[in-house]
């Protein structure tokens, strides 16, 4: 890339050159192909003097601080979103409902999707320990009941939580 560089500087040198013909300079300006010291960064004035306003390896080094500079305020605004998404998605219970109007499996219901949409990754489809949600659901529910209600009960709890009915996992492009 130096040897490139240095060698079209010297065919621009040759060009403005007292010595050399007029003609050349038409030649050299005149074929787009010519223009090498371009590629490197040079700037030609009006009188033929070249200067360095900025190299392409420093436009690229701006272009890579940019980006990383809106990667990190993505990633603020992701965990923002997160955050938002935790404080409304918890589950308080039922404030101003009489306890002996709630069924206990309506409340775990929605105990277990409060947690599951927190553990969930929307990027990958899948639960934060890579289980199938129903699964996963399922487990979720037999913690919180005080005794062993059944595979029934919590089968039951998991589909009311389930928000994804279709079977399987979902497809990976």
């Amino acid at each position: 890339m130096i040897a490139a560089a240095i060698s079209a500087l010297g065919n621009y040198a040759d060009i403005f050159d007292e010595r050399a013909p007029m003609e050349a300079a038409e030649e050299y300006y005149s074929d787009p192909n010519h223009h090498d010291i371009y590629r490197f960064g040079f700037q030609a004035k009006k009188d033929g003097k070249l200067f360095v306003d900025k190299t392409a390896v420093q436009n690229q080094e701006e272009l890579i601080e940019q980006l990383q500079s809106e990667l990190a305020s993505i990633k603020i605004d992701v965990k923002s979103l997160r955050e938002q998404l935790n404080e409304i998605s918890t589950w308080t219970g039922f404030d101003d409902v009489n306890d002996e109007l709630i069924p206990k499996e309506l409340d775990v219901a929605l105990q277990v999707y409060s947690s599951a949409i927190r553990a969930y990754n929307p990027e990958t489809g899948e639960m934060d320990n890579n289980q199938p949600i129903k699964k996963w659901l399922k487990h979720k529910a037999s913690e919180f009941f005080e005794d062993n209600q059944g595979d029934a009960t919590y089968e039951r709890v998991a589909t009311v939580a389930n928000w994804k009915k279709e079977a399987g996992r979902p497809r990976k492009n």
